[in-house]
């Protein structure tokens, strides 16, 4: 039997809204009172560390970290086989700027003859994310670049036969990663240098007290220096 649907609700209420682990059905225990932490993953590889660089506004145009398709050159998007016809919509280009970083970064969403993107803007029918008020929304991941027909009808009174969904928005094409990613080595306290790398100098060398001079004589050789005492190979820096 499926899950319900408001165990789910309860799942994401608990998990997004509070960081913690759904342990119990809401009846039983509240957000409130669930106590296992579950912070939501972030990865190091997926970080955008130039995002500090998108405007505000989205640009005229592409620059720096920024490439942007407008009414010239709409990403014209390609069908999922996989759900049922015309529902889902690929642009096959992921990290899309949202709206998070500014209202004008929302995408636009037209249908227009396949194979022909020059005129998708100009001579194509824009379906807005909200619908017609038919049931007929649609919702764009910004991570992913795919865009669903979420509502329960397709847009009213498009004819998809022959025709390809056009998007227009910005990408983000800066660095992605942490740089130095895996914990910075884990260089367990400062790689483990032993006390300024267990040098054990062999006190300055075992010099043998000035090389027992006896009456300036037989100086030892300099007093076996001990090759300056391993100094421990600069520690260990863990990768």
């Amino acid at each position: 039997m499926a899950i319900s649907t408001d165990q789910k609700l309860d799942y994401l209420w608990k998990k997004l809204g509070y960081g913690k682990t759904k342990t119990d059905v809401s009846t039983n225990k509240e957000a409130v009172n669930e106590s296992i932490a579950s912070p939501l993953l972030i990865r190091g590889d997926k970080i955008w560390s130039e995002s500090n660089l998108i405007p505000d506004t989205i640009p005229g145009s592409s620059a720096g970290i920024v490439t942007i398709y407008n009414s010239s050159n709409p990403v014209e998007c390609a069908s999922d086989n996989t759900s049922s016809p015309n529902r889902t919509w690929k642009t096959n280009y992921t990290d899309w700027i949202s709206p998070e970083f500014g209202a004008t970064y929302q995408v636009k969403v037209y249908v227009h003859t396949s194979s022909d993107s020059a005129n998708a803007v100009a001579n194509g029918t824009q379906v807005l994310a909200l619908g017609s008020g038919n049931n007929d929304e649609w919702f764009f991941d910004y991570q992913s670049g795919v865009l669903n027909f979420i509502g329960t009808n397709l847009p009213d009174g498009v004819n998809f036969s022959g025709k390809s969904v056009y998007i227009t928005g910005a990408r983000y094409v800066g660095v992605i990663g942490v740089s130095g990613t895996g914990e910075t080595g884990a260089q367990g306290t400062q790689g483990l240098q032993g006390v300024q790398g267990l040098s054990v100098q062999g006190a300055q060398g075992l010099q043998g007290t000035q090389g027992l001079q006896g009456t300036q004589g037989i100086q030892g050789t300099q007093g076996l220096q001990g090759t300056q005492g391993l100094q421990g190979n600069q520690g260990l820096q863990g990768n």
